[in-house]
């Protein structure tokens, strides 16, 4: 409350000026000032007055100098947390490296250089700097230059002339596919266990000329290696790797595709094998072979990849044992396509194909494969199981394993 007289502020309640005397309740003053008293007073006041100002300056300032502590405060901790985060992830990072690192080190041991190269390679994408990887990448190479200088040292490679009479390996120039040659002969074909299905029969003799054949399926690299040739897409590999694991994913154009382009690569006249060549080759060379190797299903996990030992996937060419020709993976792993046309067997059909050298490629919405696949029970991966679909099919159990004429 304010003095009427000299303005001097009261406090709440005050009935008389501490400084002129004025008496608010009789109006009156008690005692007059003087004039020293009244400039003292006002003084007084005025120094009042400015620490008042000051005081209100100085809690004002206080209050923005809390609330500029605590937004730093609060970007500290958040530039805390992110560091903290960012070095999560980054231990996280590492850790993930290290396990790839770790993996391709096992796959070095393993001798599956093919995969340890690409892994390495796919480390240094990610952490260019890191030794391990870089290490890792080197050895793989070596490793896969000496496996190759080797794997052509164990067969005679043939460049010039025809293909050799001999029953011995042949190699292509361009992939270094292996091949076997096929002595011709006469055989029993189809369901000769009498345990098949209705289109493996009957039983007929079937007589062939020499052939070649390959010694494993078509694999990842050769297929790869023929798209990046041609700017063909590569067929998925479903996350199961590439390398020697058999391509697949293919149709009967892709393999005849392929076929085409190595014949015209080399000179020399590459095809799919017809029916009759697959199954007499299956069979070691026209045996009474239930699978490609063996008759007694207690040995078949030696010879093939099914659905028993399989682990739902397929597995890179030449793990098994072969079959009595020095053949691998002609039951299960992969479907095999080869050039006939799906028919099943009667007495009109024989009279279309002949005894000698059959094949069927007349009318038909199906192409046939054969040697059943990595999901297959044992009796689909017997050499006289049939199967097939349209040329334009392609699935993650179908592949193809190539011929080649003398």
């Amino acid at each position: 409350m304010e003095c009427p007289v000299c303005s001097n502020l009261w406090p709440a309640g005050t009935k008389l000026c501490s400084i002129c005397g004025y008496d608010l309740q009789s109006e009156i003053y008690l005692s007059k000032p003087t004039e020293e008293e009244i400039k003292l007073a006002e003084m007084k006041l005025d120094i009042a007055r400015k620490n008042w100002l000051k005081l209100q300056e100085a809690e004002k300032s206080q209050r923005r100098l809390n609330e500029i502590e605590e937004r730093l405060l609060n970007q500290q901790k958040l530039i805390e947390t992110r560091l903290s985060e960012e070095k999560k992830k980054q231990d996280e990072s590492q850790s993930n490296v290290d396990s790839l690192v770790n993996a391709g080190e096992s796959y070095l041991k393993q001798g599956r250089y093919d995969e340890a190269v690409k892994l390495s390679e796919s480390i240094l994408k990610i952490s260019p700097a890191n030794a391990r990887a870089q290490n890792l990448l080197l050895k793989a190479i070596e490793n896969q230059a000496v496996a190759k200088q080797v794997a052509k040292a164990e067969v005679k490679k043939v460049t010039t002339g025809s293909v050799p009479k001999s029953n011995a390996d042949f190699i292509d120039t361009v992939t270094d596919m292996e091949f076997i040659l096929v002595k011709g002969g006469c055989f029993q074909m189809g369901d000769t266990f009498d345990d098949g299905k209705e289109d493996e029969k009957p039983v007929h003799e079937v007589c062939l000329d020499d052939f070649y054949i390959g010694k494993y399926p078509v694999a990842f690299d050769e297929y790869d290696f023929y798209c990046q040739e041609t700017g063909k897409k590569k067929p998925n590999d479903q996350g199961w790797g590439r390398g020697r694991r058999p391509v697949i994913s293919v149709s009967f154009y892709d393999a005849a595709d392929f076929a085409e382009w190595l014949s015209n690569q080399t000179g020399r006249k590459y095809r799919l094998l017809t029916e009759a060549e697959w199954e007499y080759a299956c069979r070691s060379g026209g045996k009474k072979e239930k699978w490609a190797g063996t008759s007694q299903k207690g040995e078949l996990y030696q010879y093939a990849w099914y659905n028993d030992n399989s682990g739902a996937k397929t597995h890179p060419v030449g793990e098994k044992e072969p079959n009595g020709l020095g053949i691998y993976d002609m039951s299960g792993n992969v479907w095999e396509w080869v050039q006939d046309v799906y028919i099943e067997y009667h007495a009109d059909a024989y009279k279309k194909l002949g005894r000698n050298n059959p094949i069927y490629i007349g009318d038909g919405g199906a192409c046939v494969y054969r040697g059943g696949s990595w999901d297959g029970e044992p009796r689909g991966v017997r050499c006289a199981y049939r199967s097939g679909d349209s040329p334009g099919s392609s699935y993650r159990s179908l592949g193809f394993r190539l011929g080649l004429e003398e």
